[in-house]
């Protein structure tokens, strides 16, 4: 994955791929949801400059974001309350068979009306 000037490296495949439909996301995104998929953190190796930024999520947990300093693009998140894991938003991979999700969180209560989400075994939360 090449973003202007930080490379991710994968060693393993992604365990958990879902879209996120809070409203931190959709403004982090400029989208009507995000779509990332998770990683064991020993499995993501992350070469290059980037910057951080730090928010508090809906849970209490800090949600602290890498990004390029050039262009600004997410290159990867971590969660506090999910110690362990790395996620790298799916549109960084620009790999249109890339698995599809299989979670959708805040999907009654944030999803837009017009979104619609179709795969197998979709499971929606909030």
């Amino acid at each position: 994955m090449f973003l202007r000037s930080a490379v991710s490296h994968l060693l393993g495949r992604a365990g958990t791929r879902l879209v996120c439909h809070c409203l931190a996301c959709k403004r982090r995104t400029g989208s009507a949801f995000s779509f990332n998929a998770w990683f064991e953190e020993g499995d993501v190796f992350v070469q290059g400059r980037s910057a951080e930024f730090t928010r508090i999520g809906d849970e209490g947990g800090r949600v602290i974001y890498s990004f390029c300093p050039d262009c600004g693009t997410t290159v990867h998140y971590r969660i506090d309350t999910q110690p362990g894991l790395t996620a790298i938003p799916v549109g960084a991979f620009a790999d249109p068979a890339f698995p599809p999700p299989f979670l959708s969180f805040y999907h009654e209560s944030r999803r837009c009306q017009w979104v619609e989400v179709r795969t197998e075994r979709l499971a929606t939360f909030g």
